[in-house]
């Protein structure tokens, strides 16, 4: 259950600023980085962790590819990896927090 692997995660605060861009010539993925600005800098990592083992999905201990797992909120995805920079470069954005 969802509420059952957010308890225990003391709360905490997110700060959405900064984009990034993954993917290559045939794909690309424009997302946020979420940066924990109050509280316990591990509080998105456990809180990612203990979802993932409460839906039954692959926590990031658990990941077998050369990649770690790199937190985020996908905005968009595009065509290239080229295609994604330019639109995050062209993207006006004001930085949020919020608590979680």
């Amino acid at each position: 259950d969802v509420r059952d692997a957010c308890k225990g995660v003391a709360p905490f605060r997110v700060r959405l600023a900064e984009t990034g861009v993954f993917g290559g010539k045939r794909r690309g993925v424009l997302w946020l980085r979420p940066d924990v600005v109050a509280g316990d800098a591990s509080s998105l990592t456990t809180l990612q962790t203990r979802l993932c083992e409460s839906l039954g999905f692959e926590t990031p201990s658990e990941r077998k590819r050369s990649l770690p797992f790199v937190p985020h909120i996908t905005l968009a995805h595009f065509e290239s990896a080229d295609a994604a920079k330019t639109a995050g470069d062209a993207l006006a954005w004001a930085p949020i927090e919020f608590d979680v």
